[in-house]
């Protein structure tokens, strides 16, 4: 009889755990999305690598003009360009040229450099020509 207690036992706690070890195996969590320091509306995309020091901003009265550079640590120069291809229209940039992209009043433009062997972005933000201050 306690032998029947016991089996049932463990078939009980052995179906309650099922759950428990299958949340554990879940698939961690997405990252949060990084952005430049000093554009909070401007993905920084996976395999970049921030150089703030390389950072020059302005503000005029017909906006901002931003200066970034990001080195391309990990993947190539297309990679990182089919990353913003898809990460900038989502947050309302319109792709205008190869590497260009257009944004109510502004202008951005990612320009691709090599430079001792490493690999970089820069990123131009500044006011769009003829928009409305």
């Amino acid at each position: 009889m306690i032998r029947n207690i016991l089996i049932a036992a463990a078939m009980i706690l052995t179906c309650y755990s099922g759950p428990v070890f299958a949340a554990n195996s879940a698939p961690a969590a997405t990252p949060p999305a990084r952005f430049f320091s000093s554009m909070q509306d401007v993905p920084l995309v996976a395999g970049l690598s921030e150089l703030a020091d390389q950072t020059v901003t302005f503000d005029k009265p017909e906006g901002r003009i931003i200066e970034s550079v990001a080195e391309i640590e990990s993947g190539s120069f297309d990679s990182v360009k089919k990353s913003y291809d898809q990460a900038l229209p989502q947050l309302g940039w319109s792709r205008i040229a190869e590497n260009s992209y257009a944004r109510e009043n502004e202008f951005l433009h990612l320009n691709f450099e090599t430079y001792d062997g490493r690999n970089f972005v820069r990123v131009l933000v500044r006011p769009r020509e003829g928009a409305a201050p």
